[in-house]
């Protein structure tokens, strides 16, 4: 478990499970904890589409990759601070200017989603 304290207050919940050669990406909207999973009705769900599960892997390695402001959690229950000086890397810094760079972009007339169109019914 990865613990990054910043200026923005993160509650992602990003699951990237690898077996067997083949990725699993899921989704949560809870924090695991009693008080949420007993008292509250959450979401758990995979992300099937190709390009969304890369977002959330790309998301899930920059977080995993902060050597600034992120905290391991290690197997005998101790938290380790993971910092490396010679290599700064704050992620919501990271993340925060791409997706300033997709905002202008998207300002341009790029667009960022397209909208569902269902099938036409028809009307008899």
């Amino acid at each position: 478990m990865t613990s990054i304290v910043d200026r923005f207050l993160e509650h992602a919940r990003i699951l990237s499970v690898c077996n067997g050669g083949s990725t699993a990406v899921s989704i949560s909207s809870a924090d695991w904890m009693p008080r949420n999973l007993d008292k509250r009705v959450e979401l758990f769900t995979p992300v099937d589409d190709p390009a969304c599960r890369a977002r959330l892997i790309d998301y899930l390695e920059t977080c995993l990759g902060d050597t600034v402001n992120s905290w391991r959690l290690l197997s005998n229950g101790e938290w380790r601070r993971n910092a490396d000086e010679k290599n700064p890397v704050r992620c919501q810094k990271e993340l925060y200017k791409r997706y300033k760079e997709t905002l202008k972009a998207s300002r341009r007339g790029a667009t960022m989603f397209r909208p569902h169109k269902g099938r036409a019914s028809k009307k008899n």
